[in-house]
């Protein structure tokens, strides 16, 4: 499967929002990026395709400040009939979850990685977005910089009823109002930092 400017390489991860992850290269300009392609025939609502690609533009328009700290959108669009894309910044070094591995991890090191993400999440609620789903899986290292990725339950602040999340890492609020909240974002940092420091013996993915 090809787009015609983007030449699909390995499979770099799955998400259950996605068909998967992978490293491409853009035909043209031959720079590496990941493009992150997800199922419209899985999706239940008739207007996500629309509603999927204006959350690109906007995450494309939030995250092209080149904050360190978040992932840049750098592209989006249809894959084809049954598919579109978002074309991320390639970070190499995995994520959170897979640098701790069920050890924990150096307190200095663990808080280090979690001041760095909240810089970034930081970043995202001054521009009015709420991430909605902050765990280890979803915080990627380039070049030892954390930097928070996975906008696929991202909305605005001001309509931030959530559909879905992810246990046990969510704030209590969210599974009682089934509403995010910056606090319930910063909340999930916080088990993150939990998560690293206790080699997630505490909470799961």
């Amino acid at each position: 499967m090809t787009l015609k400017r983007y030449e699909l390489g390995e499979k770099l991860g799955e998400s259950k929002m996605s068909v998967g992850v992978f490293r491409a290269k853009h035909r043209d300009l031959g720079t590496d990026v990941a493009i992150k392609l997800i199922e419209l025939i899985e999706l239940r609502h008739p207007d996500h395709r629309a509603w999927l690609l204006e959350e690109g533009r906007r995450m494309a328009g939030i995250t092209v400040n080149d904050n360190d700290n978040v992932v840049r959108v750098l592209d989006s669009g249809d894959w084809d009939e049954d598919h579109i894309f978002l074309a991320l910044e390639l970070c190499e070094g995995g994520s959170l979850e897979k640098r701790c591995d069920g050890r924990p991890l150096d307190p200095q090191t663990a808080c280090r990685y979690i001041s760095d993400a909240c810089r970034g999440l930081q970043h995202l609620h001054s521009e009015a977005m709420l991430h909605l789903d902050i765990r280890p899986a979803n915080i990627l290292l380039a070049d030892g910089t954390p930097k928070i990725a996975d906008f696929g339950l991202a909305r605005p602040e001001s309509d931030a009823g959530m559909g879905t999340f992810h246990l046990p890492l969510v704030a209590p609020e969210v599974i009682a109002t089934r509403k995010g909240s910056a606090q319930a974002d910063q909340f999930s940092m916080a088990m993150t930092l939990g998560y690293l420091l206790s080699g997630g013996t505490f909470c799961a993915r």
